[in-house]
């Protein structure tokens, strides 16, 4: 069930209303009310500002919002992250960080035994190794904080390309594929392209 929480985190205020994915109850005195902000071309309106003068407004003001609480998942088990490396996932070897991607399993007489093939980030593969070795990753998909300007990437088919990160009206921020004279999203991005040093084009953490 979803829940909610009173905030006075302008910043996330500011990120919630920018995503578009969220209306936000605001209380000045008065019984809530609800608003939106609104996209402008390339640009963000909170209610006729910007978002430095609209996260100025609400600090003199000292509203406050009612925004969704983050729910805290449950840790992932270790028998979890081995049932979650299966070909196409990325994965980080325990002892020395190295970082591949699986390429295919094989035998062993339990979930604990399988054996894993990787082909690591430098373009060299190991395989029949032990999937206890590694440790689970998971690649989420860049954000307009994170996402590079300007990018060289290799597409799966092989084809080299530089990727640009810019507004567009209709996806909002997405890359344009200068080669193929495309604008995708950036979740195609991590799914279709990687870097030239192997690396994913997307962010990869630990999963826990």
């Amino acid at each position: 069930m979803k829940t909610y929480e009173i905030s006075k985190d302008y910043e996330l205020l500011a990120d919630l209303l920018e995503s578009g994915a969220v209306i936000v109850k605001r209380f000045g005195g008065k019984p809530w009310t609800q608003f939106q902000a609104t996209k402008q071309g390339k640009y963000t309106s909170f209610r006729g500002h910007g978002r430095a003068s609209f996260i100025s407004l609400c600090q003199m003001q000292n509203w406050e919002f009612i925004v969704p609480t983050v729910e805290v998942p449950e840790p992932v088990t270790r028998k979890q992250q081995l049932e979650m490396m299966i070909t196409g996932e990325w994965v980080k070897h325990l002892a020395t960080g190295r970082i591949g991607r699986v390429t295919g399993y094989g035998c062993g007489t339990s979930i604990e035994t399988r054996r894993i093939d990787v082909r690591w980030t430098d373009g060299s593969t190991s395989n029949a190794m032990a999937a206890e070795a590694f440790g689970a990753m998971r690649l989420k998909w860049w954000i307009f904080s994170t996402a590079p300007v300007q990018l060289k990437a290799i597409r799966r088919d092989g084809a080299e390309t530089i990727l640009y990160f810019e507004a567009d009206d209709v996806l909002g921020w997405c890359f344009y594929d200068s080669r193929h004279k495309v604008r995708i999203n950036a979740r195609e991005v991590a799914e279709e392209y990687v870097q030239l040093n192997g690396m994913p084009c997307g962010e990869l953490e630990d999963v826990k």
